[in-house]
């Protein structure tokens, strides 16, 4: 195995770690905020904002090997977390309440939707190589 794949290996590996932390968190945040009567749209907005910082903070020094502060990138990376925040909350506050889903099957989708996107808008645009 050439040290390309297996950093590139590694790097996604990094990434589904990273993924299921942050995931894990979203997940715990939205049942515990539905639970305290929270309606789907807030719950989602406040786990996913807390979810989003962290997730930054781990994909960017962790997966990507990447600094922070690069003004730049933490622009597309605010982008990217938008368009998953439009698809979290279409499904969250749209899809889950038209098929009738209790939350944590909504919370299953979004958590399983989500990373798919994320990656691939990371790898090609987030945090692009130097």
């Amino acid at each position: 195995m050439s040290i390309q794949t297996k950093e590139a290996r590694l790097e996604f590996l990094r990434f589904a770690i990273v993924g299921v932390v942050v995931a894990a968190v979203y997940f715990f945040l939205f049942i515990v905020l539905i639970q305290t009567r929270f309606s789907e749209f807030m719950a989602n907005t406040i786990a996913f904002c807390i979810a989003v910082g962290l997730q930054y903070a781990l994909q960017a020094t962790w997966t990507f090997r990447k600094n922070t502060a690069d003004p730049a990138q933490a622009r597309r990376f605010l982008v990217t977390i938008g368009i998953g925040f439009c698809l979290a909350s279409a499904i969250s506050s749209g899809l889950g309440p038209l098929l009738n889903w209790p939350p944590a099957v909504t919370a299953f989708v979004v958590v399983v939707t989500l990373p798919i996107s994320n990656f691939i808008l990371f790898k090609l645009w987030v945090f692009t190589p130097d």
